[in-house]
């Protein structure tokens, strides 16, 4: 068995497919305890917050409709951060990356429940 890492695209083709699925104003919650250390609003429904969980892990969440924390907020596990907005091709749907590092990795580990 060969084991390799994935590239970018394969993990944003992968995220798309997973997050399409997405309804409009569904519950956005943190995947892990950490900081919200970034808000942005870009337009009425895409909102971007950016959270530290320490360890140089960041995640990003963007095609939010509102953010439901401050910056500078402590965010806990399984706590609600926002809700889904719209993407910008139109449908609703969660931008969601992990970083580590400053590298994008797989954030289904991330994602399962414990």
């Amino acid at each position: 068995m060969s084991i390799r890492k994935r590239s970018d695209r394969e993990y944003a083709a992968h995220l798309q497919g997973t997050l399409d699925l997405l309804i409009l104003r569904t519950l956005v919650l943190g995947p892990q305890h950490g900081q919200a250390i970034a808000r942005a609003i870009q337009s009425q429904s895409d909102n971007v917050l950016i959270v530290d969980h320490g360890s140089q892990t960041f995640s990003l969440y963007g095609n939010l409709l509102d953010m439901a924390v401050a910056k500078g907020a402590r965010v806990d596990r399984g706590e609600v951060v926002g809700h889904v907005g719209l993407s910008p091709s139109g449908p609703a749907g969660l931008y969601f990356e992990l970083r580590v590092d400053g590298h994008p990795v797989d954030p289904l580990q991330w994602l399962k429940r414990k």
